[in-house]
């Protein structure tokens, strides 16, 4: 067997948390995070739309070797890919207890062509791990006439 087909592959990471944000602030004094309009949901008035810029926030533990982190943005009913984004560099953390928060930001916004659910994949190593979903939906129906 040759050396490399030996060597382990690092644990799958543990996502804590996994949140949709306005805006993830880290105060350089604390360490800690401030997350503002965490949300779950996005009403449009009309398709298409566009959501304005935001973040994904993580928190992230059993992590014990170096890990490349992807979120994709996909359409639930089809898995097509609305956009991605990535961590700037692999993590490496060599402390399976440690908890490792981090935002990753989406400057560009979301383009919405359809209501809907989207998900948005977490990708490490180029293994899935977790999907969060964000329903987005239309105005509400007109009411009927009398």
């Amino acid at each position: 067997m040759e050396p490399d087909a030996r060597r382990a592959w690092p644990e799958d990471p543990k996502v804590c948390a996994m949140l949709l944000c306005d805006y993830a602030h880290r105060d350089p004094a604390t360490g800690k995070f401030s997350l503002l309009g965490v949300f779950d949901r996005i009403h449009a008035k009309q398709f298409p739309a566009a959501h304005g810029p935001f973040a994904i926030y993580l928190n992230l533990t059993n992590l014990n070797g170096s890990y490349n982190l992807l979120i994709q943005v996909l359409r639930a009913d089809d898995e097509s890919s609305v956009g991605e984004t990535r961590a700037a560099q692999p993590i490496v953390v060599r402390d399976p207890l440690a908890r490792i928060e981090m935002a990753l930001n989406l400057p560009g916004g979301l383009p919405l062509a359809k209501p809907g659910a989207y998900l948005f994949r977490l990708v490490v190593n180029d293994r899935s791990i977790q999907d969060l979903v964000c329903s987005i939906a239309g105005p509400p129906p007109a009411p009927a006439a009398d």
